[in-house]
């Protein structure tokens, strides 16, 4: 079973969800670093291809052949990412989702690179909760997940996870499936982290 509830968003929570939002200046400045050693890698051939070419690179404007293509680059790598992320539903609704959550059996799913463990939860009424991440690694460890009652507090619009909180008693997993492979990945085949299936808890059981 579980029950739904909405809080609003802390000042943290805000900066960690403005950040995911925000474009990555890694990708800029990698892909302008990446262009000005093309150039200059290109500017070393010529060189040598024709040596009085050596004369144009003592030139005040010769920075310029570097400098640029690299800020176009840059810029354009920029405004790409911009577009891609785009706004963020829920810094604008401003809410946090809190789910409390009944469970009675698990299966869990191996790691997949670096995908984290998974889980899936009986939640009863025929429903089944999936849960994947590396946020389970250290309540999974110490034998406090999966449990009998937990609540997650998560974004509602992108599910990013912000807590996990166990609250009741832990049982052991009644079986373990292999990690999903790439073809199930490919073919949709794997539920998104926080997803509610209505599936037969028994038929997810995989040898």
């Amino acid at each position: 079973m579980i029950t739904k509830s909405t809080r609003p968003l802390t000042d943290n929570e805000r900066k960690i969800l403005l950040k995911n939002s925000s474009p990555s200046l890694a990708n800029v400045f990698f892909a302008a670093a990446f262009t000005m050693i093309v150039i200059m890698l290109i500017d070393v051939a010529l060189c040598r291809l024709f040596p009085r070419l050596r004369q144009f690179d003592k030139s005040p404007i010769a920075p310029l052949i570097l400098l640029v293509p690299a800020t176009i680059v840059g810029y354009k790598i920029y405004r790409r990412e911009k577009v891609r992320f785009g706004k963020n539903p829920d810094l604008e609704q401003g809410i946090m989702e809190v789910l409390t959550v009944e469970a009675t059996k698990a299966v869990k799913v191996e790691e997949f690179e670096d995908e984290g463990i998974g889980f899936y939860l009986d939640i009863g009424e025929g429903k089944v909760l999936f849960l994947q991440g590396q946020y389970l690694y250290d309540d999974e460890t110490e034998h406090q997940f999966p449990c009998t009652r937990f609540t997650l507090m998560r974004a509602p619009y992108t599910g990013t996870i912000f807590d996990l909180k166990c609250e009741g008693t832990y049982f052991e997993p009644v079986h373990t499936n292999p990690a999903f492979n790439i073809k199930e990945y490919k073919t949709g085949q794997v539920p998104c982290d926080g997803q509610v299936l209505d599936v037969d808890f028994e038929s997810l059981k995989k040898q």
